[in-house]
């Protein structure tokens, strides 16, 4: 298996299209806060090749903001920060 394809095992497009929407996260907040162009979010969640780090960097900043991802790639739980 590929890094690419480890990567994307761990974090469906589907599950980023979820956490933003539980975060109420639009493209340019997701965009800021994992470092990568709107470009790149939108070829992700539409199911295109990315590089691992961009995936990497995608599931780190929403599990920064609680978000917990299931490993089969298709669930997902969060729970608001304490504060």
């Amino acid at each position: 298996m590929s890094q690419i394809q480890d990567a994307l095992s761990n974090f469906s497009p589907e599950q980023c299209r979820a956490a933003r929407a539980i975060l109420k996260m639009t493209y340019l907040d997701t965009c800021q806060a994992a470092d990568l162009s709107q470009v790149t979010l939108s070829k992700f969640e539409a199911g295109g090749e990315v590089r691992a780090a961009v995936v990497e960097r995608l599931r780190a900043a929403f599990e920064a903001r609680g978000v917990t991802f299931a490993p089969d790639g298709l669930g997902l739980t969060w729970q608001r920060p304490a504060g």
